[in-house]
C-alpha cells in the first residue's frame, strides 16, 4: 500500500493557491474581487521574493570519469593486441604504446 505524498508546498504557496482559486469562481463584478485580486498580487510578489531568496542547491562534485574512460579503453586496447599477437615478435610493439602515453 502506497503512503500518501506529502506536500512539500510553504505555507505562502498554498495562500496563493487557495487565493486563486477563490479568484477563478469570482466574477469581475464582485466587490470584493479587485480587493481580493490585489491581495493576491501581494503575495505572488512575495513567493518570487521568498524563492529568490532561497539558496539553491550546489551541485557536488563528482568523479571525473573522462580520464578513467580513456584509461580504460587503452588497457582494452594492450590487452587485444598481445591476445592477438600472443607469442609473436611483435608484442613488444604493445609494450611501447604504454611508454609513449597519449595526450
Amino acid at each position: 500500500m502506497k503512503s500518501p505524498k506529502k506536500d512539500k508546498r510553504t505555507e505562502l504557496e498554498k495562500l496563493v493557491d487557495a487565493q486563486i482559486g477563490e479568484l477563478a469562481v469570482m466574477e469581475n463584478s464582485d466587490p470584493d474581487y479587485q480587493t481580493k485580486f490585489e491581495e493576491c498580487q501581494k503575495n505572488i510578489k512575495l513567493l518570487t521574493i521568498q524563492r529568490e531568496l532561497k539558496p539553491k542547491k550546489e551541485k557536488k562534485e563528482g568523479i571525473n570519469w573522462t580520464p578513467i574512460i580513456v584509461a580504460g579503453i587503452g588497457f582494452i586496447e594492450i590487452i587485444a593486441i598481445m591476445n592477438h599477437e600472443r607469442m609473436h615478435v611483435i608484442t613488444t610493439k604493445a609494450l611501447s604504446m604504454i611508454a609513449k602515453g597519449r595526450v
